[in-house]
């Protein structure tokens, strides 16, 4: 199945390396993971990573707006 026909069920929000990296699980432990700097966070959230991580974490609307806007574009390894 390709990484891009995957129907996301639940996602994570964690800091990595001064950015955000956010792990979106599907069926049959499935993970995509995509890796946002923290230049992003700051240009599009107005915070630090830290701040995003605190503030948006358990909202899954805002984490899978923000994955889909990178998915495809920055797998982290």
């Amino acid at each position: 199945m390709s990484k891009h026909m995957i129907e996301f069920t639940s996602i994570e929000a964690r800091l990595k390396n001064y950015g955000v990296q956010l792990i979106a699980f599907g069926p049959d432990y499935n993970e995509v993971i995509a890796f946002i700097p923290g230049s992003d966070i700051r240009e599009q959230y107005g915070v630090n990573p830290a701040a995003f991580v605190d503030a948006y974490s358990e909202n899954e609307n805002v984490l899978f707006e923000l994955f889909h806007s990178v998915h495809g574009i920055a797998y982290a390894d």
